[in-house]
Order: structure tokens, then C-alpha cells, then sequence
């Protein structure tokens, strides 16, 4: 097997497609959100593209997608990829550990060509469709740095059968605070194909006043993004039957993981728990949908520096544990 590596930004629009596919199949641990589609919604001055494919040059076959970027100045660092929670090494599960090593090799040798440092995101083990750690093994045998980039609530799901099962998984405080608007009957919930705008502009006045921050994305940029992946990036909404505006949740849909990317709330009804009501029905359908994880995201800011312990507090609420987002980091 020849191996070969070919800058992504060099491939025309069918071979971009065919990278997608490869990292959206079942058996890697690539996401939608890994893919060329998605990450080329970023304006083209934000990050200097350096993403790459490794491809055996006698069959044509893609063995490894490596989406990455520099946002330094000095352009001395190379990460994977600064524009997205996580990005890879992006394998084949069934790819050897002997050609992992040999390909990290490859990718140190390429940008080390003009790069000080490297920094690869990887996506977490229960994103997968099996444990595939076989990466950080390589890595760590290279001696790369383990590092970690946010500490996530996230909720197991494998043994829940109905509703009842998620009451037993709640704390006894967040249960009582579910069950009292489920039994006042006063909200609706639905899905929705699109984004409403005020809505949006309602969560970032709230990340504003609140936490002094703001949507990672903009109004423009997420709704180009939803209807780019409609089957991915799903808004569902919570409001009272008078049709005052309760709770908004949007998620990104993974291979395995039920991710809540955006949430917010109306304060001004707070204490009839809209939030928790929206809650409590998007982990039914992540249930039902057959979803192995529920993810609530980050509870830390600064690069896993800073956890905001009353965020953790409240997701944990809902029963389940948290992982690490890990990074590794290597000079090269």
C-alpha cells in the first residue's frame, strides 16, 4: 500500500463528497460536523485551511481525513480543527494500529514542514460506534501531550426503556421540578424545521446579560447550516397553549449522541420549569430515537480551565456522568 497526502482545498467538488462520505460512514469516527461541507460555512479570512486526506494511491481509498486549520498569528500552531468542537484523526475502526502509527508519521512529517506544534482534537470514544481509543495509543506512544478541551454533562442512555426509566435517573429535586409541569398540563412541545429569529435574538440577550458571551454562531450562519443538514440540526420549542414563548433547545444529531448545542429559556416564566418540560422530552426522543448518549455539552469556558460549578450542578441533575474532551499536543 502507497500511501499519499492531498491538501482538501485541491480536491474539486465530487472528490469533496466522496471525503464526506467517508468520514459520515458507520464504521469511522467522523461527524457531520468533521465534514468539508459544514466547516466551509466559516468565512474564508477566519482560518487558514490545512486540512488533508491520506489516500493509498493504488486503490484510490481514503485511509485517514485530517480537518484542520491554523488561527495563529505566527502561524507556528496546526489544530484539528480549531473551527469545530472536535475533528480527528478521522479513520476506518478496522484500520491497523500499525498504519495509525505509520500515518501520524506521515501527518508530523507534512506540517511539520511549516508548523511548530500540533494540536489534535479527538472525537470522544462513546461518539463511536465502538471504543477506538487505538489513536491515543498511537499518539502516546509518540509522545504526544494529553490535554483536555471542556468537561461535558452527558447522559447514558443504553439501559433506558420509557419515560419512567428517566424519572429513576433524575435526582430527587429534579424530579419533582419535571413532574410539576407535566402534571399542570400547560405546555406544548415541537419540533421545528426551521429557526425562529426572535428566539435566537431572545438566547443571545440572555448569554449577554447572564454570562457576558454569545452564540457561537451567527442567525445567518446557523440557519444556512440547518438547512444544509436538516436531519442534523433539529430546533424544538416549548410553549404554553396561549403560545407564550417557554424554552428553545437546538440539537445537533450524531451518530450516537443526542447533543443539545443551544438552549435557552423564557425567565420571565422560570418558575414553571419551561426549560425542564423541554428537557425531559428531548431525552424521550433521543430514547426513542435510539440514541446510546445524551449530551448537554460543556459546563467549563477557557479550554476546560474554568467550570462553572452551578451549570454542572443543574445538568447533572438529570442523572448520568461527564467525560473529558481530549486534546493531544506534540511539537513537531
Amino acid at each position: 500500500m502507497k500511501l499519499e497526502i492531498i491538501r482538501i482545498s485541491e480536491l474539486d467538488q465530487d472528490e469533496k463528497m466522496s471525503v464526506d462520505a467517508f468520514i459520515l460512514d458507520k464504521n469511522t469516527n467522523g461527524e457531520f460536523i468533521n465534514t468539508t461541507k459544514y466547516l466551509e460555512y466559516h468565512p474564508e479570512d477566519r482560518f487558514l485551511d490545512e486540512s488533508i486526506i491520506i489516500k493509498d494511491s493504488d486503490s484510490g481509498s481514503i485511509k485517514c481525513v485530517v480537518m484542520a486549520a491554523s488561527n495563529n498569528e505566527k502561524k507556528k500552531s496546526i489544530i484539528s480543527h480549531p473551527g469545530t468542537t472536535f475533528s480527528g484523526l478521522i479513520i476506518n475502526r478496522k484500520t491497523k494500529i500499525s498504519e495509525i502509527e505509520n500515518m501520524i508519521d506521515m501527518i508530523e512529517a507534512y506540517y511539520g514542514k511549516q508548523y511548530n506544534e500540533i494540536t489534535l482534537k479527538l472525537v470522544p470514544t462513546c461518539y463511536c460506534s465502538q471504543p477506538n481509543e487505538e489513536i491515543i495509543y498511537a499518539l502516546m506512544k509518540k509522545k504526544y501531550r494529553y490535554g483536555y478541551t471542556a468537561l461535558v454533562n452527558i447522559v447514558d442512555l443504553t439501559c433506558i426503556k420509557n419515560e419512567s426509566y428517566l424519572f429513576e435517573l433524575y435526582n430527587s429535586k429534579r424530579r419533582n421540578q419535571v413532574k410539576k409541569p407535566i402534571k399542570k398540563n400547560e405546555f406544548e412541545f415541537q419540533r421545528y424545521d426551521s429557526i425562529n429569529e426572535v428566539i435566537w435574538m431572545n438566547m443571545n440577550q440572555n448569554l449577554e446579560e447572564k454570562f457576558n458571551s454569545k452564540t457561537t454562531h451567527t442567525y445567518l450562519e446557523i440557519v444556512k447550516l440547518q438547512t444544509m443538514f436538516p436531519q442534523n440540526i433539529v430546533s424544538y420549542i416549548t410553549a404554553t397553549k396561549e403560545g407564550i414563548y417557554g424554552a428553545f433547545a437546538l440539537v445537533y444529531k450524531f451518530k450516537n449522541v443526542f447533543h443539545t448545542q443551544y438552549l435557552d429559556m423564557n425567565y420571565n416564566i422560570s418558575s414553571e420549569y419551561p426549560n425542564l418540560y423541554l428537557i425531559h422530552n428531548l431525552m424521550n426522543i433521543a430514547v426513542n430515537e435510539g440514541y446510546r448518549y445524551f449530551s448537554f455539552g460543556a459546563s467549563t469556558e477557557n479550554g476546560g480551565e474554568y467550570l462553572n460549578e452551578t451549570l454542572f450542578s443543574y445538568k447533572n441533575g438529570y442523572g448520568g456522568g461527564a467525560i473529558l474532551l481530549p486534546k493531544f499536543v506534540k511539537e513537531i
